[in-house]
């Protein structure tokens, strides 16, 4: 039996179609995994990312030359810790992440409350919490936009 050309190119166009519509199927179940895994990650995080920290955060300052304030957004990063439970089972690598990175700072606030800083050194701890609320932020918006640990 001999095989035309245009047999070939025909058998070959259907074997493209059904892998493509296979790469399409692989892909619809991920974006929706991503999807609704965003509405999780909304429902726990949107209130901290955009009221919680950033208010706990401005009540932070320094009295005396010790640092005041820090105990809420202490109680926030608990809350965000305990939260993040859900993704202990569905994404443990970042709820590890997150969990490191909100307990780091909880302790540098913790380290910071029995201690007298020099005007210097005010600059240095208001600094060093920014850096450590900016690596949660980052964490968090890194999970929320998809990225796998």
């Amino acid at each position: 039996m001999k095989v035309e050309l245009s047999d070939a190119i025909a058998f070959l166009a259907i074997l493209v179609s059904f892998g493509t519509v296979i790469y399409q199927m692989i892909n619809d179940r991920k974006l929706n995994a991503i999807n609704l895994e965003a509405e999780y990650f909304k429902e726990i995080y949107s209130k901290y990312l955009l009221y919680e920290i950033p208010n706990k955060r401005k009540k932070i300052k320094f009295t005396n030359n010790r640092l005041d304030g820090q105990k809420e957004l202490m109680q926030v990063l608990n809350k965000i810790r305990q939260d993040s439970i859900y993704f202990l089972y569905s994404d443990k690598r970042f709820f590890e992440n997150i969990k490191i990175a909100t307990q780091d700072l909880e302790d540098y606030l913790a380290n910071c409350a029995n201690t007298t800083f020099s005007l210097e050194n005010q600059k240095v701890v208001f600094d060093e919490i920014q850096e450590k609320l900016e690596s949660i932020y980052d964490t968090l918006i890194k999970k929320y936009h998809g990225k796998r640990w």
